[in-house]
């Protein structure tokens, strides 16, 4: 099973923007993992997923919810507003990331993002 499977279910307990030395900049978002979640090393432990240099982070968040936020799926086929402004970064000469990821929250959140790389970080 890979790891962004592991986190449907998971309790979103954060979600960040970071900008660190230099310019460099990261997306974290940290999680509980589900009980249920299909590996017993990451059973109720908090994850932190941080998605380096992200060149385009696009979406929608919802506030609303009445209850914990959680993670619903890892999808690597955004919405194509995304390819629509990669491809103008292209035209200027910015190349392309390598990684295009849409994450979805129960709440109806998405997040479409394009970054060079993403690892897990278990706490």
């Amino acid at each position: 099973m890979r790891p962004e499977e592991l986190l449907h279910d998971a309790q979103v307990l954060e979600i960040r923007l970071a900008i660190g030395d230099h310019g460099t900049r990261w997306l974290s978002i940290r999680m509980c993992c589900d009980s249920d979640c299909g590996d017993p090393a990451w059973s109720n432990r908090v994850i932190d997923v941080r998605f380096e240099n992200p060149t385009i982070i696009m979406g929608e968040l919802f506030g609303h919810m009445a209850n914990a936020e959680s993670f619903d799926a890892w999808i690597e086929s955004p919405n194509i507003n995304l390819y629509e402004q990669l491809r103008r970064h292209e035209q200027v000469g910015l190349a392309v990331p390598r990684h295009l990821i849409r994450l979805i929250l129960h709440s109806g959140s998405i997040l479409d993002l394009a970054c060079d790389s993403f690892h897990f970080v278990m706490e």
